[in-house]
Order: structure tokens, then sequence, then C-alpha cells
């Protein structure tokens, strides 16, 4: 339920922050505030707070049982919340970098340059968590790659036609860097979250909420520089805005005034306050309950239903109106795509052991069997070290 949570929740909030930037506020003018975009990100974060305080007060005993649980695996109940801010300084990194990029490219394609985050994860899990790869998870990882490939190069084996929503080469080329840089800061996210989840018990919706409240504070350092240090639109083309005359990164008085004037505008901005919210919560409880890794590889999956949206909003909207031409609806580039996404949703339920492999059926026991020994292992050790306690108090 979790891996479809998060899939329907995250490819609703890539298409709405796509609407959103997709959105006239005058002639010629489309709606971009990737900076503000961010805070709105965090502030759909901070939200779970007030959810893991609900939970704690009128579910008590199920947060007490949960805490139970996890001292009998040996974690730890109590940590400090400044450790949380590394995890929350990816994000806010991360989410920088997606927002501008999204800009400039079509949702699809955005999708699929994330993907390559299931490599970074996965080596940052070796290097750091000590996790090991086998079979099953490097054939399902090579075929996300292989067709996150196929649907990438859709959009430059089947050029879109000039009639569509044409980006400055320039700008499209800055989107591809920025998402590649990305991978890193996102794999930095997942893996630091997991070995935190390794070490202490956290709820997930005190995780999203707090990490919130870290990128919150973030910006509230960062935005007040942005708003006044004063840019050249020449140099910094498109990143670059006006208001009444004057040129900056960012406008947070512009982006709510626009929030107002605009009800579709500001429908699309709290949907995406609420979806972002959903699919954080859902992606960190498969952090803690299966890895990061496996997180990464359901996030990529997502890229199906974001395909499936594009091409409708650009068949029936894009008709009418360009900015929502999204992507390349002639038969051979969706030929190409349906191929690269079954082959992409084929990885996936390889890597999380769905369909499992004739030929590494064994290591697939392997890893099962070393996983269920660790985890008897460490609840020994802490009824060891309570018996332990309880006899020098005895004593």
């Amino acid at each position: 339920m979790l891996l479809v949570s998060m899939i329907i929740s995250g490819a609703c909030n890539t298409i709405v922050y796509k609407l959103q930037n997709s959105f006239e506020v005058a002639p010629g003018q489309k709606f971009n505030h990737p900076f503000m975009q961010s805070v709105t990100m965090f502030f759909g974060e901070f939200i779970c707070i007030f959810m893991f305080l609900y939970m704690k007060k009128f579910k008590r005993e199920q947060i007490e049982e949960e805490k139970r649980q996890a001292q009998l695996k040996g974690l730890n109940t109590k940590m400090n919340y400044f450790l949380l801010a590394i995890p929350a300084f990816a994000d806010f990194l991360t989410s920088i970098l997606h927002y501008i990029a999204l800009n400039y490219m079509a949702p699809s394609l955005y999708q699929m340059l994330r993907g390559g985050v299931i490599l970074v994860t996965a080596l940052f899990s070796v290097v750091f968590l000590k996790r090991k790869i086998y079979l099953h998870n490097y054939i399902g990882c090579g075929l996300v790659i292989i067709g996150i490939t196929l649907v990438g190069s859709v959009n430059y084996i089947f050029p879109k036609s000039s009639n569509s929503d044409d980006v400055d080469p320039t700008m499209a080329l800055i989107a591809i860097i920025l998402i590649l840089i990305s991978l890193f800061t996102n794999g930095i996210l997942f893996v630091s979250e997991e070995k935190l989840f390794s070490k202490y018990y956290l709820h997930p919706m005190q995780v999203v909420g707090t990490e919130g409240i870290w990128g919150l504070c973030f910006y509230a350092i960062l935005l007040p520089i942005l708003a006044l240090v004063p840019c050249s639109k020449d140099s910094l083309k498109d990143l670059c805005m006006e208001y009444n005359g004057s040129y900056h990164i960012e406008n947070p008085v512009q982006y709510f005034q626009q929030f107002a004037d605009f009800p579709l505008l500001g429908f699309y901005i709290v949907l995406g306050v609420f979806t972002i919210a959903c699919f954080n919560v859902c992606g960190v409880s498969i952090t803690k309950h299966i890895s990061s890794l496996a997180r990464s590889v359901v996030d990529v999956t997502r890229t199906v239903a974001v395909w499936i949206v594009a091409i409708i909003i650009t068949l029936t909207a894009g008709q009418d109106n360009k900015n929502y031409q999204w992507e390349n609806v002639n038969v051979g580039p969706i030929i190409v795509e349906a191929i690269g996404f079954i082959i992409l949703v084929t990885g996936n339920l390889i890597y999380n052991k769905l369909i499992v492999l004739p030929f590494a059926k064994s290591q697939t026991y392997l890893e099962e069997r070393l996983t269920k020994e660790e985890n008897f292992n460490k609840s020994t050790i802490f009824v060891n070290q309570e018996s332990n306690r309880t006899s020098q108090d005895n004593n």
C-alpha cells in the first residue's frame, strides 16, 4: 500500500508543479518561482509534525508499543534532532535543483533523469551503510536504467515540432546538468535517513515534519538574500525575474500576489503542498521499513503515471495552448516510451522480489536469511543487556 501511495502522490506532485510552471500569469510570461515552490514543499513537510503530535497524544499506546519493539531491535529511542538537519539540507538542495529544472523540460524527461538516483543510492548504500547488493538488485537497477534511457532518448530521436513549447537549448542543457547534480544530493538524503533509522526509533511523520522545520529555517536565511540582491537579466536569463522594474532571482511578494490573483493557480499550489506531504511520508516509511534503495526504485516507477497524464494533457489542453504541449505524441515516440516503461516497471518488480528470477533464487533466499539473522542478533543483544541491567539492580 505504501508503494502505491508513493507512486500516486509522487506522480500527482510532479504534474501539479508542472501545471504551475505552465500557467500564464501575463501575456508571454509563465509562473516561475522555483525557490518559493521549494518553500511550499517544506511547508507541506512541516504540517506533518502536527499529524505526528496528534498521533502521539491520541494513539499513545501504539507509539509506545512501536518504541518497545524498536528497543527489542536495539534501536535508541532518544536522539539529537540536529542530526535530521543533514537529510533536510540534502532535501533543501535537491528541491531547488528540481524545481528550476522542471521549468525547462518535459515532466517525463524530468522523471527519467531523476531515475539515475538508483545508481547513486546503491553506491552510497554499499559505501556508507555497508549494505550488500545481490544479483536481483543489480538486474533490477540495470533494467530501470535501460528503461529510463529509452524514455529519455525519445526527445532527441523524435524532436518535437516547432509549434510546441520550445525551450532555449542553453536552459535545457542547464536543466539536465542540475538534475544530474541533484542525483548526489538526493542519494545523500535517502541514505542519511536510512542510516538514522538503523540507529534510532523515528516515526516517519516525525522525520518529515522535523525536516520541514529545518527546511523553513534554511529558507529564512536564503530567501531574503534572493529577494533583495539584484540580478542581471542578460546573464541569468529566465532565472532572473522582473517585478516593478527591478530584477531579482526570487520575489515572494509577486508569488503571493499571483497566488491571490489566479484561483486555479492557487489551487495548484495548495494541492502541491498536500501531495508533497503525502509523498514524503510514504517515501520515508519505505526507507524505514524496506530500504533507501527500494525507495529510489519506486520513485522512478512513478514516471509511468507522469508520462500517461502528460500525454493526456498534451492531447487536450495542449491543442489550444502550447504551454501545455509537454510530450511528443506521435506514434514513434509513444511506442519507444511504452517499451521503456515496461522495462522500467519490470526492473522495479525484480528489485523488490515481486518477480523472482530462477537463476537468482539462491541469492534472494540468502538475503532474506541474513536479514532475519541480523534482526534476531540485535534483539538478542538488547535482551541480554536488559537482563544484565536487571541483575545489577537486584544486586
